[in-house]
């Protein structure tokens, strides 16, 4: 069952974030662009990250790389290290590709819709592909917030709408009087752009004062870093075995346990979804240790949610025993939904 959360995914992240800093304080290393990987001492690899003008160049040598990152930046990592990712590695990685999706948001002080949310009511009037309404939460709150969320061609038109060239990194909103000329001017066109298809689906009357005064961004996620905001695969790609590639593999010329992986949405059997994501991480972790869950917690563990791609072998056949009680479990669902519609049939014929 999909579940959203309040203030967003980030939250998510957030928590793992505060996490790892209690058990392992400072172990979060930010702004580092990773350049290249080189195999390393005792089976180790080498990071090397490139100099930025926040950090200078450092070099790191781990036991195992999580490569957890977007499927664009992933490609331009592979592709400039040919020699040191195996060929059908770099072939892989290009199995998927992104959809450029543009979120546009905006908050009005007097909605004009009574339902706690409303989906595509005037969509087909405006350059978008959905149009989203959702009621204040707050009791006796006269506010709303309008989403528009499209893919080609209408996220064209509204990419011209964001507060800075080049690569996105957070959602763009209202401008600050301490930024550039170019910024403010952005901030104030996206504004206006959003006034006028308001003025389509909802009041006619509708005026700048009556949205939020920062209540309205904007977020491309087909710009760079990101490239894409959902995935999906390519034509004649098997994607479990696409899976089972990139889960874990060694760079070109390394012997011995497998440990460069590859997870996210795009890599997962639940793309345009962050349970994607999360399916993905959790089918690494387990490949690196495969019995970690069980010696925490044998009651509650959880090995992996996607056991058909584990490799055979001694160390995952409980995975295998995990995959054929699933199986079973179908059928036996199967077999007792059949018997239920010949029950069924038997009565109506009665």
């Amino acid at each position: 069952k999909l579940q959203g959360l309040d203030n967003g995914m980030q939250r998510i992240v957030d928590a793992m974030e505060k996490r790892i800093e209690e058990i392992r304080p400072g172990s979060i290393l930010k702004n580092h662009t990773l350049q290249t990987l080189e195999d390393g001492p005792d089976g180790k690899i080498k990071l090397i990250f490139a100099t930025t003008p926040q950090t200078p160049a450092q070099t790191v040598d781990v036991n195992h790389v999580i490569l957890a990152i977007p499927k664009a930046p992933l490609a331009k990592l592979t592709l400039q290290n040919r020699g040191v990712f195996p060929p059908e590695i770099v072939d892989q990685v290009d199995a998927a590709f992104g959809f450029p999706l543009v979120k546009v948001f905006a908050v009005v002080k007097k909605r004009w819709w009574e339902e706690d949310q409303r989906a595509n009511v005037g969509a087909t009037s405006i350059p978008t592909r959905e149009l989203h309404y959702w009621k204040s939460r707050t009791p006796g709150s006269t506010r709303g917030m309008i989403m528009i969320y499209t893919d080609r061609p209408g996220s064209t038109f509204w990419a011209n709408y964001v507060g800075k060239r080049g690569e996105q990194l957070t959602p763009d909103g209202s401008a600050k009087p301490t930024d550039d000329e170019f910024r403010r001017e952005q901030s104030e066109r996206l504004k206006h752009k959003i006034l006028q298809v308001l003025r389509e689906v909802g009041p006619k009357t509708l005026r700048e004062s009556d949205i939020e005064g920062s209540g309205f961004g904007i977020m491309d996620w087909g710009r760079a870093p990101y490239g894409g905001a959902a995935h999906a695969w390519r034509p004649e790609r098997r994607a479990s075995d696409v899976l089972c590639s990139l889960a874990a593999f060694n760079l070109t010329g390394s012997s011995g346990q497998a440990n460069v992986h590859v997870c996210g949405e795009a890599y997962s059997d639940y793309q345009a979804f962050i349970e994607g994501s999360l399916r993905s991480a959790l089918h690494v972790l387990h490949l690196i240790d495969p019995n970690r869950m069980q010696r925490i917690d044998k009651i509650k563990a959880v090995y992996t949610m996607t056991p058909w791609l584990c490799p055979k072998g001694d160390r995952h056949a409980h995975c295998q025993d995990q995959r054929r009680a699933k199986r079973m479990n179908k059928e036996e669902k199967e077999v007792d939904i059949s018997g239920t519609q010949q029950t069924s049939d038997q009565h109506k014929r009665t």
